[in-house]
């Protein structure tokens, strides 16, 4: 009489197997999403490092115009839609700028030729009495833009606003023409006269083509 044959072991040795192989994939798969993960932190702390360096260029570029602009100062005479070109005109000497289509353009500017760090600027009124500056900060293709306002204030009379000025009376005899050769304001007049009553005489042909400011209320003026 024959016997059935056992096949027991050879079945167990083929799950073991199977079992094997199983494991085999899903520890490939996590490493290689472990490798997948570990690149992408570099890539992207790379990126931050270098998001930071444009972000400080940015910042840089913006004291750099808050120095050349802190001792700006335009004559109360110039009216609101001439604001930006006295700005510009200003600056011109200490910066490299184009003006067109009602903006200022500053740069760009190498802030370290090491590193590569840069910054370009840009100035309009953003109102008739805001300046808006625009400054975008540069750095192995990574930008970074920072932004301000200025108001634009009048400030109280003072001796540059006048083309003339005396703590003192003033007198002027024969003929003296006061007149502005390169701006209105020069044909300005300023007199403290603080311990004089008579703060202005004028005798013979004499004029004063601007206005005359005289500080002492007590004080007159012969003409």
């Amino acid at each position: 009489m024959a016997r059935p044959r056992s096949y027991t072991h050879a079945s167990q040795r083929g799950m073991v197997l199977l079992l094997a192989l199983v494991f085999l994939c899903i520890f490939g798969a996590l490493a290689i999403s472990f490798s997948v993960a570990a690149g992408t932190n570099l890539q992207a702390s790379a990126n931050q490092v270098c998001a930071a360096r444009a972000q400080v260029a940015a910042e840089s570029g913006l004291q750099v115009l808050r120095y050349w602009l802190e001792g700006l100062s335009i004559s109360g005479k110039t009216t609101q839609d001439q604001y930006l070109f006295a700005i510009g005109s200003a600056l011109d000497s200490s910066l490299d700028l184009t003006c067109e289509s009602g903006k200022i353009y500053i740069g760009p500017v190498v802030l370290s030729r090491s590193t590569g760090q840069a910054f370009e600027a840009q100035m309009y009124m953003a109102e008739p009495n805001v300046l808006q500056l625009d400054v975008v900060g540069s750095y192995k293709g990574f930008q970074r833009m920072v932004s301000v306002q200025y108001i634009l204030d009048l400030q109280g009379n003072t001796v540059f606003d006048f083309g003339l000025a005396t703590k003192g009376p003033l007198h002027i005899n024969g003929n003296v023409d006061i007149y502005g050769v390169n701006i209105d304001i020069e044909s300005n007049v300023y007199i403290e006269s603080r311990d004089s009553v008579m703060a202005l005489q004028m005798i013979g042909n004499c004029s004063i083509a601007g206005e005359v400011k005289i500080v002492n209320t007590l004080a007159i003026a012969d003409i």
